[in-house]
C-alpha cells in the first residue's frame, strides 16, 4: 500500500471586522488554528520612524503622535510615544533617554543612557495629541463617538499579546484599556533581562482589574483607547515588536468554590437514608 505523505502549508486569510480593523487567520489544510487582531506591527510610520528623545540637542521632542498609517498596522491609525518621570543624575546636557519605531525593523526601541531612567507611555487613541492633557478614552470610536474597537473579535479573543524582543534589565509593562471616561482595566507585568529567545506574553482580560479613578472595568468588547506603560530600572533598554489582541494559549484555571460542608453532610444524610429504605 502506497503511503501519501501530507505537507500542510500555511496561508493568511484576512477578515473584516468593522470599524476598519482587519483580523489574520492562519490556515492548515483548511482548519484554522490561530487568529489574532494586528494592533500594531511597528513596521509602520509615516516618514519611516518615529522618535522621541529627552536630548534638547537631538532636534527630536519628548512627546510626539504619528499617522495617519494603515488601519491594518495601527489601530487607529495614529500612535503617540510620551517619555515622563525622566531622571538623569548625570551633568547637563549629558545622557538621554529615546524611543525609536523603525519600520525597518518592525520594533520599538526604549533606551536610556548611563545615569538615566524614564518611563515610556505608548498610546493609541485615534487623532489626538493628548499628551499633557490625558488620554482620549473613546478615540478609537467611529462615527464621531460611535462604536468602539472590539479586541475580543466577538468573543474569540482573551487577552493582549505583546513579544519582549530585548530587555537588559529586568522591567514592567503595564495595559491599560479605556472603554469611556468612567470605564478603564489595568494590568501589569513584570520581566526579568532577555539574553536569548523573545518572550512573547499574554495579558488575558480576565485578569484585569479596575483602573484607580475609574467606576468600573473596561468592556474588552467596546474599547475607545489603550496604552502600554513602560518602567523600569536606570539605563535600561529593551524592545518589542508588536502589539495584538490574541488567544491566551495558557488561560487563567476559574476557581470551583468548594461545597459547603453542611450541605454535603445533608446531601450525604439523605442518600444514607434512601440507601437503607432500598435495603429493607
Amino acid at each position: 500500500m502506497k503511503t501519501t505523505n501530507r505537507i500542510n502549508i500555511p496561508s493568511k486569510l484576512l477578515i473584516n471586522c468593522g470599524v476598519g480593523l482587519l483580523a489574520t487567520m492562519t490556515l492548515y489544510s483548511g482548519k484554522a488554528q490561530a487568529i489574532n487582531l494586528v494592533l500594531d506591527s511597528f513596521d509602520e510610520s509615516v516618514g519611516g520612524f518615529q522618535f522621541v528623545s529627552t536630548d534638547p540637542d537631538s532636534g527630536f521632542p519628548t512627546e510626539d503622535q504619528n499617522g495617519p498609517n494603515p488601519e491594518t498596522d495601527v489601530v487607529g491609525q495614529y500612535r503617540e510615544l510620551i517619555l515622563f518621570d525622566v531622571m538623569n543624575s548625570n551633568p547637563p546636557n549629558v545622557g538621554d533617554s529615546l524611543v525609536f519605531a523603525d519600520m525597518g525593523s518592525s520594533s520599538l526601541s526604549w533606551n536610556n543612557g548611563d545615569g538615566v531612567s524614564s518611563k515610556l507611555r505608548v498610546v493609541w487613541d485615534g487623532v489626538n495629541e493628548s499628551f499633557t492633557n490625558g488620554i482620549n478614552t473613546t478615540g478609537l470610536r467611529t462615527n464621531n463617538g460611535g462604536v468602539g474597537r472590539d479586541f475580543t473579535l466577538m468573543g474569540a479573543l482573551d487577552s493582549i499579546g505583546l513579544e519582549l524582543i530585548s530587555a537588559d534589565q529586568g522591567l514592567q509593562i503595564t495595559v491599560n484599556i479605556y472603554t469611556d471616561n468612567n470605564s478603564a482595566s489595568t494590568l501589569s507585568k513584570t520581566f526579568n533581562a532577555i539574553s536569548g529567545s523573545p518572550t512573547k506574553t499574554f495579558y488575558n482580560f480576565a485578569n484585569f482589574t479596575t483602573l484607580a479613578g475609574f467606576s468600573g472595568g473596561a468592556n474588552f468588547a467596546n474599547v475607545g483607547a489603550f496604552e502600554l506603560i513602560l518602567s523600569g530600572p536606570t539605563a535600561v533598554d529593551a524592545s518589542i515588536t508588536f502589539v495584538e489582541a490574541a488567544v491566551d494559549p495558557n488561560p487563567p484555571i476559574p476557581e470551583i468554590p468548594e461545597p459547603d460542608l453542611a450541605k454535603g453532610l445533608l446531601a450525604f444524610s439523605l442518600l444514607s437514608g434512601l440507601l437503607a429504605v432500598t435495603k429493607r
